[in-house]
């Protein structure tokens, strides 16, 4: 067994609900099926720190540490509080002092390793699909606002009270909106996890504008056979198949996000199909083999650098911009990834570079 001291520990989670908590818990849950024991706080002797968004305060210089980073708050996109500057310095500082680092996307990984010049893991998150089964009819509805608040940090409904307008015909649902939303807009405020479980498997298309970092209400959609609708930036880059399983639509452009709604509720039953069968793809499995490979390569002495997991995109052929597949670093497997982005991404951590190559090849994971 691997012995991880955990922060922060399942014990101190409380009741509230949040993408990290339903992480650590679901970490905690799996962890004796794959050789990880979780101590308990206060505990003296462990292999492992693992500190979750920075939410420890004292490091033990040249430990073996891996700092999960859950993403950073954008103070240069949105105006925010203090707070929030203080809690990218919590990351940043848990960052510095870490042999390992992991992130929950490429595009996280991408900002980090252009801002900070570090090489994380992608680790994403994972999902117990046959809990978002659709186990009834699809309904006429669409899910337009998911979040648990509404006006904090990157989390804002304001689009739609224009958006809904030009819908008249669609029912939306939502956990916050605006007061001025027009009447098609119907407001449950914020719902627990297995209540917005319901409301998702039965809509027909779920819309997310938020820029996540990883984006589990995203997978959760389809893996509910829901149609996802989502602008083309942060984690719903890595999860949704554009015209495949959803429509990307480009960043703030709302007229193409209302082209996107009308793809996806035309072709509905197809793409929901197919998001249903993409997210299996997201399993706690592979989750929890790549975490207790990444433990033990943090236990590694002098571990080498991993390899950089940022998945680009590529295009094949052989010309610059191309991911490249590579090996095992100490039981890790990642992509290799070169300059020029083109048309096409490379989306997976595990599973899909060919083992054991010394050479550069393309990532054989078919997209």
């Amino acid at each position: 067994m691997i012995k991880v001291m955990s922060v922060p520990h399942v014990e101190q989670l409380g009741s509230g609900e949040s993408g990290i908590h339903s992480v650590v818990r679901s970490y905690f849950r799996l962890a004796r099926d794959y050789d990880i024991e979780f101590v308990a706080p206060k505990t003296v002797s462990f292999d492992v720190l693992a500190i979750h968004a920075g939410t420890a305060g004292n490091y033990a210089r040249n430990g073996n540490i891996v700092a999960h980073l859950h993403g950073l708050y954008f103070t240069g996109d949105y105006d925010m509080p203090g707070w929030a500057y203080a809690a990218n310095k919590a990351v940043i500082d848990s960052a510095r002092y870490a042999k390992v680092v992991t992130v929950p996307s490429s595009w996280v990984g991408e900002i980090l390793q252009r801002d900070m010049r570090l090489t994380p893991l992608v680790l994403p998150h994972g999902i117990n699909a046959d809990m978002w089964k659709r186990d009834g009819e699809m309904d006429d509805y669409v899910v337009g606002y998911a979040k648990n608040r509404a006006g904090v940090d990157v989390c804002d409904p304001s689009f739609l009270m224009s958006f809904a307008a030009k819908f008249p015909q669609v029912r939306f649902v939502a956990t916050f909106a605006p007061a001025s939303s027009p009447g098609n807009v119907q407001v449950t405020g914020a719902l627990s996890h297995d209540e917005m479980r319901g409301v998702v498997k039965g809509a027909r298309v779920f819309i997310n504008t938020t820029k996540e970092t990883f984006g589990i209400a995203i997978l959760e959609a389809l893996a509910a056979g829901v149609p996802v609708l989502a602008f083309d930036h942060g984690g719903a880059r890595d999860i949704v198949d554009h015209g495949v399983t959803g429509y990307l639509a480009r960043p703030g452009d709302y007229d193409d996000l209302a082209t996107g709604l009308e793809y996806c509720y035309r072709y509905a039953p197809t793409l929901g199909a197919n998001g249903a069968e993409a997210a299996k793809r997201f399993s706690w499995r592979g989750a929890m083999e790549s975490l207790r490979d990444i433990y033990k390569l943090a236990m590694v002495e002098e571990a080498a650098a991993a390899g950089v997991v940022i998945a680009g995109r590529w295009r094949y052929g052989g010309g610059p911009g191309r991911a490249s597949g590579v090996g095992r670093t100490t039981g890790v497997r990642y992509h290799r990834w070169t300059a020029q982005r083109t048309d096409r991404r490379c989306r997976w951590f595990a599973g899909c570079c060919r083992s054991g190559s010394a050479a550069y090849g393309r990532c054989w994971q078919r997209d």
